[in-house]
Protein backbone atom coordinates (compact mmCIF):
# COMPACT_ATOMS: atom_id res chain seq x y z
CA UNK A 1 0.00 0.00 0.00
CA UNK A 2 1.05 3.63 -0.33
CA UNK A 3 -0.23 6.97 0.89
CA UNK A 4 -0.77 9.53 -1.87
CA UNK A 5 -2.17 12.40 0.23
CA UNK A 6 -1.60 13.31 3.88
CA UNK A 7 -3.11 16.33 5.65
CA UNK A 8 -2.12 17.37 9.16
CA UNK A 9 -3.77 19.92 11.40
CA UNK A 10 -2.70 20.95 14.91
CA UNK A 11 -0.12 18.25 15.62
CA UNK A 12 2.72 19.67 17.74
CA UNK A 13 4.33 22.49 15.73
CA UNK A 14 2.53 21.57 12.50
CA UNK A 15 -0.55 23.81 12.47
CA UNK A 16 -1.51 23.07 8.87
CA UNK A 17 0.38 20.80 6.51
CA UNK A 18 -0.10 18.70 3.42
CA UNK A 19 2.10 16.40 1.38
CA UNK A 20 1.61 14.06 -1.53
CA UNK A 21 4.04 11.19 -1.05
CA UNK A 22 5.20 9.06 -3.95
CA UNK A 23 5.73 5.33 -4.05
CA UNK A 24 9.26 4.42 -3.07
CA UNK A 25 11.56 6.67 -1.04
CA UNK A 26 10.23 10.00 0.23
CA UNK A 27 12.95 12.18 1.74
CA UNK A 28 11.87 14.63 4.44
CA UNK A 29 14.52 17.28 5.04
CA UNK A 30 14.78 19.80 7.85
CA UNK A 31 16.82 21.05 10.76
CA UNK A 32 16.50 19.51 14.20
CA UNK A 33 13.26 20.66 15.80
CA UNK A 34 11.71 21.67 12.47
CA UNK A 35 8.84 19.15 12.70
CA UNK A 36 10.20 16.20 10.67
CA UNK A 37 9.53 13.69 13.44
CA UNK A 38 6.10 15.22 14.00
CA UNK A 39 5.28 14.53 10.36
CA UNK A 40 6.22 10.87 10.83
CA UNK A 41 4.22 10.87 14.06
CA UNK A 42 1.15 11.93 12.08
CA UNK A 43 1.60 9.13 9.56
CA UNK A 44 2.14 6.63 12.35
CA UNK A 45 -1.09 7.75 14.01
CA UNK A 46 -2.93 7.26 10.72
CA UNK A 47 -1.94 3.59 10.84
CA UNK A 48 -1.78 2.85 14.57
CA UNK A 49 -4.19 5.35 16.10
CA UNK A 50 -1.67 6.56 18.67
CA UNK A 51 1.74 8.23 18.87
CA UNK A 52 5.09 6.46 19.03
CA UNK A 53 6.44 9.33 21.17
CA UNK A 54 4.25 8.95 24.26
CA UNK A 55 0.73 8.23 25.46
CA UNK A 56 -0.31 11.75 26.55
CA UNK A 57 -2.61 13.08 23.84
CA UNK A 58 -2.33 16.59 25.24
CA UNK A 59 1.38 16.64 24.39
CA UNK A 60 0.67 15.89 20.74
CA UNK A 61 -1.99 18.57 20.17
CA UNK A 62 -0.64 21.98 19.17
CA UNK A 63 -0.45 24.34 22.13
CA UNK A 64 -3.61 26.40 22.45
CA UNK A 65 -5.71 24.08 20.26
CA UNK A 66 -8.44 21.72 21.43
CA UNK A 67 -7.90 18.87 18.99
CA UNK A 68 -5.78 17.55 16.14
CA UNK A 69 -7.07 16.26 12.81
CA UNK A 70 -5.37 13.91 10.36
CA UNK A 71 -6.62 12.86 6.95
CA UNK A 72 -5.10 10.70 4.25
CA UNK A 73 -5.89 8.81 1.09
CA UNK A 74 -3.99 5.66 0.22
CA UNK A 75 -3.83 3.10 -2.55
CA UNK A 76 -4.39 -0.50 -1.53
CA UNK A 77 -4.94 -3.40 -3.93
CA UNK A 78 -5.61 -0.89 -6.70
CA UNK A 79 -8.28 1.02 -4.75
CA UNK A 80 -8.07 4.54 -3.28
CA UNK A 81 -9.24 4.53 0.35
CA UNK A 82 -9.63 7.27 2.98
CA UNK A 83 -8.72 7.48 6.65
CA UNK A 84 -9.32 10.23 9.19
CA UNK A 85 -8.14 10.51 12.79
CA UNK A 86 -9.33 13.07 15.34
CA UNK A 87 -7.80 13.36 18.81
CA UNK A 88 -8.76 15.65 21.68
CA UNK A 89 -7.99 15.63 25.39
CA UNK A 90 -11.46 14.17 25.96
CA UNK A 91 -11.30 11.38 23.40
CA UNK A 92 -11.21 10.87 19.67
CA UNK A 93 -12.53 9.04 16.65
CA UNK A 94 -11.24 7.20 13.60
CA UNK A 95 -12.96 6.90 10.25
CA UNK A 96 -12.27 4.57 7.35
CA UNK A 97 -13.96 5.57 4.10
CA UNK A 98 -16.34 7.84 5.99
CA UNK A 99 -17.43 5.20 8.52
CA UNK A 100 -16.46 5.52 12.18
CA UNK A 101 -14.75 2.35 13.35
CA UNK A 102 -15.29 0.85 16.79
CA UNK A 103 -12.08 -1.15 17.06
CA UNK A 104 -8.54 0.12 16.65
CA UNK A 105 -7.61 -3.29 15.23
CA UNK A 106 -9.65 -2.44 12.11
CA UNK A 107 -7.31 0.48 11.43
CA UNK A 108 -4.13 -1.43 12.19
CA UNK A 109 -5.10 -4.27 9.86
CA UNK A 110 -6.10 -1.88 7.06
CA UNK A 111 -2.93 0.25 7.22
CA UNK A 112 0.22 -1.70 8.20
CA UNK A 113 2.83 0.81 9.39
CA UNK A 114 6.28 0.17 10.85
CA UNK A 115 8.76 2.66 12.27
CA UNK A 116 12.52 2.77 12.85
CA UNK A 117 13.73 5.51 15.22
CA UNK A 118 16.97 6.49 16.97
CA UNK A 119 15.60 4.57 19.98
CA UNK A 120 14.84 1.32 18.15
CA UNK A 121 17.83 -0.36 19.82
CA UNK A 122 15.84 -0.19 23.08
CA UNK A 123 13.72 -3.06 21.77
CA UNK A 124 16.75 -5.26 22.40
CA UNK A 125 18.15 -3.44 25.43
CA UNK A 126 15.02 -3.07 27.55
CA UNK A 127 12.61 -5.62 29.01
CA UNK A 128 10.44 -8.07 27.06
CA UNK A 129 7.38 -5.79 26.67
CA UNK A 130 8.77 -4.00 23.61
CA UNK A 131 9.80 -7.30 22.02
CA UNK A 132 6.34 -8.78 22.67
CA UNK A 133 4.79 -5.72 21.04
CA UNK A 134 6.99 -6.19 17.98
CA UNK A 135 6.18 -9.90 17.87
CA UNK A 136 2.44 -9.37 18.27
CA UNK A 137 2.30 -6.79 15.46
CA UNK A 138 3.67 -9.45 13.13
CA UNK A 139 1.43 -12.27 14.37
CA UNK A 140 -1.62 -10.00 14.12
CA UNK A 141 -0.96 -9.37 10.41
CA UNK A 142 -0.27 -13.01 9.59
CA UNK A 143 -2.59 -15.06 11.82
CA UNK A 144 -6.28 -14.26 11.46
CA UNK A 145 -8.09 -14.74 14.74
CA UNK A 146 -5.11 -13.67 16.81
CA UNK A 147 -6.68 -10.38 17.88
CA UNK A 148 -9.90 -11.91 19.20
CA UNK A 149 -7.99 -14.61 21.06
CA UNK A 150 -5.74 -12.00 22.61
CA UNK A 151 -8.76 -9.99 23.78
CA UNK A 152 -10.17 -13.12 25.43
CA UNK A 153 -6.87 -13.80 27.14
CA UNK A 154 -6.36 -10.23 28.34
CA UNK A 155 -9.87 -10.11 29.80
CA UNK A 156 -9.32 -13.37 31.70
CA UNK A 157 -5.90 -12.16 32.87
CA UNK A 158 -7.42 -8.92 34.13
CA UNK A 159 -10.11 -10.81 36.05
CA UNK A 160 -7.62 -13.24 37.57
CA UNK A 161 -5.37 -10.36 38.68
CA UNK A 162 -8.35 -8.57 40.23
CA UNK A 163 -9.32 -11.72 42.10
CA UNK A 164 -5.75 -12.11 43.37
CA UNK A 165 -5.67 -8.54 44.68
CA UNK A 166 -9.06 -8.90 46.34
CA UNK A 167 -8.07 -12.14 48.02
CA UNK A 168 -10.81 -14.08 46.24
CA UNK A 169 -10.81 -17.85 45.87
CA UNK A 170 -12.50 -18.34 42.51
CA UNK A 171 -9.46 -18.40 40.26
CA UNK A 172 -10.23 -21.58 38.35
CA UNK A 173 -12.77 -20.06 35.94
CA UNK A 174 -10.26 -17.43 34.79
CA UNK A 175 -7.39 -19.92 34.70
CA UNK A 176 -9.42 -22.17 32.41
CA UNK A 177 -10.08 -19.28 30.04
CA UNK A 178 -6.45 -18.16 30.15
CA UNK A 179 -5.36 -21.72 29.39
CA UNK A 180 -7.68 -22.09 26.39
CA UNK A 181 -6.94 -18.70 24.82
CA UNK A 182 -3.30 -18.59 25.91
CA UNK A 183 -2.42 -22.02 24.54
CA UNK A 184 -3.87 -21.06 21.15
CA UNK A 185 -1.98 -17.74 21.19
CA UNK A 186 1.22 -19.54 22.08
CA UNK A 187 0.84 -21.87 19.10
CA UNK A 188 0.28 -18.92 16.77
CA UNK A 189 3.36 -17.16 18.11
CA UNK A 190 5.49 -20.30 17.80
CA UNK A 191 4.43 -20.79 14.21
CA UNK A 192 5.07 -17.16 13.38
CA UNK A 193 8.57 -17.20 14.89
CA UNK A 194 9.35 -20.41 12.98
CA UNK A 195 8.65 -18.68 9.66
CA UNK A 196 10.09 -15.31 10.74
CA UNK A 197 13.55 -16.49 11.79
CA UNK A 198 14.78 -17.76 8.39
CA UNK A 199 13.57 -14.58 6.68
CA UNK A 200 15.24 -12.49 9.39
CA UNK A 201 18.50 -14.39 8.96
CA UNK A 202 18.46 -13.73 5.23
CA UNK A 203 17.81 -10.02 5.72
CA UNK A 204 20.45 -9.71 8.44
CA UNK A 205 23.03 -11.44 6.25
CA UNK A 206 22.22 -8.98 3.47
CA UNK A 207 22.53 -5.98 5.81
CA UNK A 208 25.66 -7.05 7.69
CA UNK A 209 27.15 -9.28 4.98
CA UNK A 210 27.27 -12.34 7.23
CA UNK A 211 29.66 -10.77 9.75
CA UNK A 212 27.74 -11.77 12.90
CA UNK A 213 25.79 -14.79 14.13
CA UNK A 214 22.41 -13.96 15.67
CA UNK A 215 19.93 -16.44 17.10
CA UNK A 216 16.28 -15.77 18.00
CA UNK A 217 14.42 -17.99 20.43
CA UNK A 218 10.79 -17.69 21.53
CA UNK A 219 10.22 -18.04 25.28
CA UNK A 220 6.53 -18.60 25.89
CA UNK A 221 6.11 -17.35 29.47
CA UNK A 222 5.81 -20.59 31.46
CA UNK A 223 7.68 -23.88 31.73
CA UNK A 224 7.85 -25.98 28.57
CA UNK A 225 7.16 -29.18 30.51
CA UNK A 226 3.66 -28.28 31.73
CA UNK A 227 0.36 -26.82 30.57
CA UNK A 228 -0.51 -23.20 31.17
CA UNK A 229 -3.40 -24.16 33.44
CA UNK A 230 -1.16 -26.33 35.60
CA UNK A 231 1.45 -23.55 35.72
CA UNK A 232 -1.19 -21.07 36.88
CA UNK A 233 -2.42 -23.43 39.57
CA UNK A 234 1.13 -24.00 40.85
CA UNK A 235 1.83 -20.26 40.94
CA UNK A 236 -1.23 -19.30 43.00
CA UNK A 237 0.61 -18.82 46.30
CA UNK A 238 3.30 -16.62 44.73
CA UNK A 239 0.74 -14.74 42.65
CA UNK A 240 -1.37 -13.97 45.72
CA UNK A 241 1.69 -12.48 47.43
CA UNK A 242 2.56 -10.34 44.43
CA UNK A 243 -0.99 -9.48 43.39
CA UNK A 244 -0.58 -10.41 39.72
CA UNK A 245 -0.14 -13.42 37.43
CA UNK A 246 3.53 -14.33 37.10
CA UNK A 247 3.19 -16.79 34.21
CA UNK A 248 1.35 -16.91 30.90
CA UNK A 249 1.67 -15.62 27.36
CA UNK A 250 1.73 -12.06 28.73
CA UNK A 251 5.20 -12.95 30.09
CA UNK A 252 6.57 -14.22 26.78
CA UNK A 253 9.77 -12.93 25.23
CA UNK A 254 11.86 -13.02 22.08
CA UNK A 255 15.34 -13.92 23.26
CA UNK A 256 17.94 -12.54 20.85
CA UNK A 257 21.55 -13.67 21.18
CA UNK A 258 24.73 -12.86 19.30
CA UNK A 259 27.48 -15.49 19.32
CA UNK A 260 25.65 -17.15 22.20
CA UNK A 261 25.39 -14.00 24.37
CA UNK A 262 22.50 -11.54 24.90
CA UNK A 263 22.86 -8.91 22.19
CA UNK A 264 22.33 -6.05 24.64
CA UNK A 265 25.50 -7.12 26.44
CA UNK A 266 27.92 -7.35 23.52
CA UNK A 267 26.46 -5.79 20.36
CA UNK A 268 27.12 -2.15 19.47
CA UNK A 269 24.21 0.25 19.10
CA UNK A 270 24.75 0.20 15.36
CA UNK A 271 24.63 -3.60 15.23
CA UNK A 272 21.48 -3.61 17.35
CA UNK A 273 19.82 -1.10 15.04
CA UNK A 274 20.69 -3.22 12.02
CA UNK A 275 19.17 -6.26 13.76
CA UNK A 276 15.93 -4.35 14.35
CA UNK A 277 15.92 -3.19 10.73
CA UNK A 278 16.35 -6.81 9.61
CA UNK A 279 13.51 -7.90 11.91
CA UNK A 280 11.15 -5.23 10.62
CA UNK A 281 12.01 -5.90 6.98
CA UNK A 282 11.40 -9.61 7.59
CA UNK A 283 8.07 -8.87 9.29
CA UNK A 284 7.09 -6.64 6.40
CA UNK A 285 7.88 -9.42 3.92
CA UNK A 286 5.69 -11.90 5.80
CA UNK A 287 2.87 -9.37 6.06
CA UNK A 288 3.12 -8.64 2.34
CA UNK A 289 3.21 -12.34 1.42
CA UNK A 290 0.16 -13.19 3.54
CA UNK A 291 -1.99 -10.16 2.71
CA UNK A 292 -0.54 -8.92 -0.58
CA UNK A 293 -0.10 -5.50 1.07
CA UNK A 294 3.44 -4.28 1.84
CA UNK A 295 3.67 -1.98 4.87
CA UNK A 296 4.55 1.69 4.90
CA UNK A 297 7.91 2.14 6.65
CA UNK A 298 8.76 5.31 8.57
CA UNK A 299 12.44 6.01 9.26
CA UNK A 300 13.37 8.76 11.68
CA UNK A 301 17.04 9.74 11.50
CA UNK A 302 18.55 6.52 10.16
CA UNK A 303 21.96 8.22 10.31
CA UNK A 304 21.97 7.86 14.11
CA UNK A 305 24.39 4.97 14.83
CA UNK A 306 24.69 3.95 11.15
CA UNK A 307 27.30 4.95 8.57
CA UNK A 308 26.55 5.59 4.90
CA UNK A 309 27.16 2.02 3.69
CA UNK A 310 24.84 0.56 6.32
CA UNK A 311 22.15 3.16 5.56
CA UNK A 312 22.41 2.34 1.88
CA UNK A 313 21.95 -1.37 2.52
CA UNK A 314 18.88 -0.78 4.72
CA UNK A 315 17.22 1.46 2.13
CA UNK A 316 18.17 -0.90 -0.70
CA UNK A 317 16.45 -3.82 1.06
CA UNK A 318 13.34 -1.79 1.92
CA UNK A 319 12.89 -0.37 -1.56
CA UNK A 320 13.72 -3.72 -3.14
CA UNK A 321 10.70 -5.24 -1.41
CA UNK A 322 8.42 -2.50 -2.71
CA UNK A 323 7.79 -0.59 0.52
CA UNK A 324 6.79 3.06 0.56
CA UNK A 325 9.31 4.77 2.86
CA UNK A 326 9.18 8.17 4.54
CA UNK A 327 12.69 9.00 5.63
CA UNK A 328 13.80 12.02 7.69
CA UNK A 329 17.23 13.62 7.50
CA UNK A 330 18.97 16.93 8.11
CA UNK A 331 21.13 16.52 5.01
CA UNK A 332 20.20 15.18 1.57
CA UNK A 333 23.55 13.37 1.44
CA UNK A 334 22.27 11.02 4.17
CA UNK A 335 20.56 8.87 1.50
CA UNK A 336 23.32 9.24 -1.09
CA UNK A 337 23.26 6.39 -3.58
CA UNK A 338 19.50 5.80 -3.46
CA UNK A 339 16.83 6.91 -5.91
CA UNK A 340 14.53 9.42 -4.22
CA UNK A 341 10.96 9.52 -5.50
CA UNK A 342 9.95 12.76 -3.72
CA UNK A 343 11.51 15.39 -1.46
CA UNK A 344 9.78 17.51 1.18
CA UNK A 345 11.24 20.31 3.30
CA UNK A 346 10.00 21.01 6.82
CA UNK A 347 10.74 24.42 8.34
CA UNK A 348 9.19 25.52 11.63
CA UNK A 349 6.26 23.17 11.12
CA UNK A 350 5.67 24.20 7.50
CA UNK A 351 5.81 21.41 4.88
CA UNK A 352 6.95 22.30 1.37
CA UNK A 353 7.49 20.01 -1.66
CA UNK A 354 10.76 19.84 -3.53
Amino acid sequence: MAFDLIRIQHLRNIREGELRPAKGLNLILGENGSGKSSLLEAVYMLGRGSSFRGRRVGDVITHGEKSLHLYATFIKSGMRLRVGVKKSRKGGSIQLNGTTIARLSQLVREIPVQIITPRSHEILERGPELRRRLLDWGVFHVEHGYHDLNRRYQLALSQRNATLKQGGDDLSIWEREMDQAGTALDQMRKHYVSILVPVFQKELDALLQGTIDVDIHYRRGWSDDTTLRRALEKSRLLDRKRGFSTCGVHRADLVVKMDGHPVAAIASRGQQKMMICALMIAQGRLTSERSGVPPVVLIDDLAAELDLSNRQRVLHRLLGHGYQCLFTATDARTQEGQDVAAVFHVEQGMIKPG
